[in-house]
């Protein structure tokens, strides 16, 4: 079974194969064969594939110019693909032929939909995932389709510091099936048949788990983790509690995540007078001491952030 890294579908390091991983493992025990994986990469996957190499590999979309070329497996997961931007450098709205004149990036052996297919007449080619997530942090591309998990999954292990320098274009999605595919020949129709056979047999019996991302809109951004620290001349930290109209003091090193920042600290200021920013108040939400889960307003003079 050829493949490669994509999770949450395939891992290669951990104890977790991958939830893909993880079925067709079930489905090629089901059928009496032990699953041997090689991790080569998905071009070089499909090249076998396609020349008739023994064996299968997975997953792929299928496509019109991929029909005749590989046999395709009955499907395995529905996912969501959307492209992502880097909001540094762009502020994509709109999901329409203008996305054509962008530099989009493409991870060799890809197919992103037939209707990403289409838009992406400038391309660049990374022989994998991360280095395609690389080059759009970096401004070397300007957008990037991906499996909505997929890009989370990456963007939480690999670029954590970075991950909300990505954004997804709103309303822009297409919605695929994966599959595995087997060599166009007598023994890799044989071998197809089976897999499905057994694969069906397991779905109807309910020992297949599927992930279905047909809803997804978008991951949440992660939240920004700060420390509530002294002031000078405010050596107490005071959270008001506003809808209440309670205060509460806070320790020192109180820890909290940042629900949504004062529009004199997110927005900009026509001057550098600066203290009516410092005393405005953020809403952070408590995570340890003696306030833990309240929700308060907190002035930003006291706001650091540490992750």
């Amino acid at each position: 079974m050829y493949t490669d890294d994509w999770p949450p579908y395939v891992r290669t390091t951990g104890a977790d194969p991958g939830i893909a991983a993880r079925v067709v493992r079930l489905v090629l025990d089901d059928m009496g064969r032990e699953a041997e994986f090689q991790y080569y990469g998905y071009a070089y996957g499909y090249h076998l594939m396609k020349t008739g190499a023994p064996g299968l590999s997975f997953p792929y979309f299928e496509t019109q110019a991929r029909k005749g070329e590989v046999l395709f497996s009955a499907p395995l997961f529905q996912v969501r693909t959307l492209i992502f931007y880097n909001r540094r450098f762009h502020s994509l709205a709109t999901c329409d032929e203008s996305l054509s004149t962008l530099q989009f990036g493409r991870v060799a052996g890809y197919s992103y939909g037939e209707e990403f297919d289409s838009l992406m007449r400038n391309e660049e080619v990374f022989s994998a995932e991360a280095e395609a997530i690389e080059a759009l942090l970096n401004g070397q591309i300007d957008a990037l389709p991906m499996t909505a998990s997929v890009a989370s999954a990456f963007l939480d292990e690999q670029f954590p510091d970075r991950r909300q320098l990505v954004r997804a274009i709103d309303d822009c999605s297409t919605d695929s099936q994966l599959h595995v595919v087997a060599p166009n020949t007598e023994s890799g129709r044989a071998l197809l048949e089976a897999f499905n056979a057994s694969h069906a047999r397991l779905s109807e019996e309910g020992v297949l788990a599927y992930t279905d991302e047909t809803t997804f809109t978008g991951f949440a951004q992660r939240e920004d983790i700060v420390e509530l620290v002294a002031a000078e001349g405010f050596p107490v930290i005071v959270g008001r509690d506003a809808g209440a109209n309670d205060y509460f003091a806070l320790p020192q090193g109180t820890r909290a995540t940042v629900k949504q920042w004062s529009r004199r600290i997110s927005e900009g200021s026509k001057t550098d007078r600066l203290y009516q920013t410092m005393v405005d108040e953020s809403v952070v939400v408590i995570l340890n001491g003696p306030h833990v889960g309240k929700e308060l307003r907190v002035k930003n003079m006291h706001i650091n952030i540490v992750e």
